[in-house]
Parts: C-alpha cells; structure tokens; sequence
C-alpha cells in the first residue's frame, strides 16, 4: 500500500509520514524500492483474470458491486 500511496502522490505520502501514525517506510527507501520495481495503480490481467473465474460461479442474486472512487491531489 505504501508503493501505491507514493506513486499516486508523494504530497499526499510527505503528509501521512509527517503525522507518524501509522508507521511507514521513509521517502528515499521506497523510491529505491520503486527503482526496481513495477507498482501499477488499478488491477492487473492476472487479478482480472482471477475475478472472472470467481464469477462465472455466481449467480445474479448473489452479486453485489461496490464502487470506490478517490481522487488525490
């Protein structure tokens, strides 16, 4: 979640590191961490994929949909 936090907006990261609750990695690790790896924002195909799977067993009764928006600035 931090990776995530600090790709959306490393504003938005500065202000809940300074707060110190929770506990988080510092700026200059997780831009090391970032360096060498892929931290996408959204669903990836394998999770897709996943979903899919889970819901052609389903049946429409049995479906509920949740929608979260967020916007970081």
């Amino acid at each position: 979640m931090d990776l995530i936090w600090k790709r959306a907006s490393t504003s938005f990261y500065k202000l809940i590191l300074s707060e110190g609750i929770p506990k988080l990695p510092s700026i200059r690790w997780l831009t090391r961490l970032l360096s060498c790896s892929k931290a996408d924002i959204g669903l990836n195909h394998q999770t897709i994929k996943y979903l899919e799977q889970r819901v052609k067993n389903i049946n429409d009764r049995e479906i509920i949909v949740t929608i979260i928006m967020d916007e970081v600035y």
